[in-house]
């Protein structure tokens, strides 16, 4: 073989080698072209469900959001029922306490009058009765200045129960009015950070407000119950002056 069979052979072993290069890039262009395709496609699909994902969170916080806002507002308008249940609860109580501490003071001073004249009218009898009569006389003061005493006793009681029942009534306002600044919808949604933290405070509002309620029924049944025992002592004082004037009709017959 010459120098020049060699050159053409080199020739065609290097148009080979070229062309089998050429073919090599071709195919790993092709893989890497089918690669990229692929790889993009999938990032399409999962762009897309993350698309829709989002959607729906979007949508849920939305719907969450809506729920919240309402739940806020409901609780804001049972407040202000609340707020004016217990503001009106508050003047008839104080308007009721008014009326009958007035009417415990007229029955007081005149069941004091009554007293006194009755004692004064015992006495100047008795003076001119026999010893038994005045000993008799004497026994049944005793008695109705006892009982007049011991209701007396129960009447001031009950005054004092019932300016305590007031003065929890108004602890009790002043307990409601302490909280008013952090209903507001604007205050909660900035204070709080989460819709978790949201429902913990509306639920704690919901108790305390439940809370606040339960004692306001305590206290009218309180309250009604000390009306109903004034009530009785009443009744009792009227019967005992009428049996002081009884027996001072009696002893002015005698």
């Amino acid at each position: 073989m010459n120098t020049n069979d060699s050159i053409v052979q080199l020739q065609q072993k290097l148009i080979y080698y070229r062309s089998e290069l050429t073919k090599y890039k071709k195919k790993v262009e092709q893989y890497e072209n089918n690669y990229h395709y692929a790889q993009l496609k999938e990032l399409k699909e999962e762009n897309k469900q993350l698309r829709l994902e989002h959607k729906e969170l979007e949508s849920q916080s939305e719907t969450k959001a809506n729920q919240l806002e309402e739940q806020i507002m409901r609780m804001s308008n049972e407040h202000e029922n609340i707020k004016k249940l217990l503001l009106d609860e508050r003047m008839d109580l104080q308007q009721q306490l008014e009326e009958k501490e007035t009417n415990l003071n007229e029955l007081k001073k005149k069941y004091e009058v009554d007293q006194e004249r009755a004692i004064q009218q015992l006495q100047q009898q008795a003076e001119k009765k026999s010893e038994n009569d005045k000993e008799q006389f004497q026994t049944k003061l005793v008695k109705k200045d006892s009982e007049i005493q011991r209701l007396t006793a129960q009447l001031q009681q009950s005054q004092n129960e019932i300016q305590t029942l007031t003065e929890k009534i108004e602890s009790l306002e002043k307990r409601k009015l302490k909280q008013e600044p952090f209903l507001a919808s604007d205050m909660i949604s900035e204070t709080l950070a989460d819709d978790k933290e949201k429902q913990e405070f509306i639920h704690n509002i919901e108790n305390y407000f439940r809370s606040l309620l339960e004692e306001t029924f305590q206290f009218e049944e309180q309250f009604y119950s000390k009306n109903l025992l004034i009530h009785q002592l009443e009744e009792k004082l009227t019967n005992l002056n009428e049996e002081i004037t009884q027996l001072e009709d009696e002893m002015t017959e005698t």
